[in-house]
């Protein structure tokens, strides 16, 4: 028995890398772990960096929605801004479209309560009272 570099084969070894004949060509794996002990990054153990651009993506997508239901972007938009902001202290990755959306949202929300508010002022005051 050997293996496909026709190395010896230990039976009573258990560790190791393991190969599958298919895969000879990439770097063994070492159940879940890089040769240097750090885990493999995966669907239980995403990277930092991994995290950093979701955090960006997510932001992104609220500037989006703020930008969108403008009349919501005072709730859609602080959020984003605190996202783009996590993902570029936490895990230095660049969140500037979550953070540009995200203000430009949180604008155009206040204006819609700021308008809505004048609406209702004028409504109560301008309309005249039958009786």
């Amino acid at each position: 028995m050997s293996t496909p570099a026709n190395e010896p084969h230990n039976p009573y070894s258990q560790g190791g890398p393991s190969y599958d004949g298919a895969s000879f060509d990439q770097p063994p794996r070492f159940h879940g772990y890089t040769p240097a002990g750090d885990p493999l990054p995966g669907p239980n153990n995403p990277r930092p960096n991994d995290q950093g651009a979701q955090l960006a993506q997510t932001a992104m997508v609220l500037g989006i929605l703020a930008l969108v239901f403008s009349f919501l972007g005072f709730i859609f938009g602080p959020i984003a801004i605190l996202k783009a902001r996590r993902a570029e202290r936490d895990f230095a990755t660049p969140a500037t479209v979550g953070k540009v959306t995200g203000w430009v949202g949180s604008i155009l929300g206040l204006l819609w309560v700021i308008g809505a508010l004048f609406a209702l002022i004028a409504l109560l005051f301008f309309i005249p009272v039958a009786g």
